[in-house]
């Protein structure tokens, strides 16, 4: 990857290429390697990217594969917390940390970021963690 200039990283990251079904993170993550789980992560992988499905096949994202193929709860935790920064980066205002492309009108977009942030908030509540609601509530804007 040092070989892709820094600016492009998340794009290749991102990007499933043609003929296959995931990406650099889904391996990584199904393949339980944490290191190389968090090294991708720290480049840019975005823990939300679909799987391209097969036939039959729902899309899954990189916490799912790392839970039923490598059954480490320690990848599966690091992608689904940064899975939810990543809601609640999107839902306030920071795309670039969202991992996406800055939304074109962000008085526009408020509705579908208070959207995220309440995806993001419901999640964290459903897995049992309200210190984490808390601390997402109470950061720094």
């Amino acid at each position: 990857p040092e070989a892709i200039p820094p600016q492009l990283l998340p794009l290749f990251l991102n990007t499933i290429p043609e003929g296959f079904t995931c990406g650099h993170l889904h391996l990584a993550a199904a393949q339980g390697d944490e290191a190389v789980v968090r090294r991708l992560l720290d480049m840019g992988a975005h823990p939300g990217l679909l799987t391209r499905p097969g036939p039959g096949e729902n899309p899954q994202i990189s916490s799912d594969l790392a839970r039923v193929w490598a059954s480490n709860p320690a990848i599966v935790q690091l992608l689904d917390d940064a899975l939810v920064e990543s809601w609640f980066a999107l839902a306030t205002g920071d795309d670039a940390a969202a991992g996406g492309p800055p939304l074109e009108d962000p008085d526009a977009s408020a509705p579908f970021r208070y959207k995220v942030l309440a995806l993001a908030l419901e999640e964290q509540l459903r897995r049992g963690r309200p210190a984490e609601v808390e601390r997402l509530v109470n950061r720094p804007r």
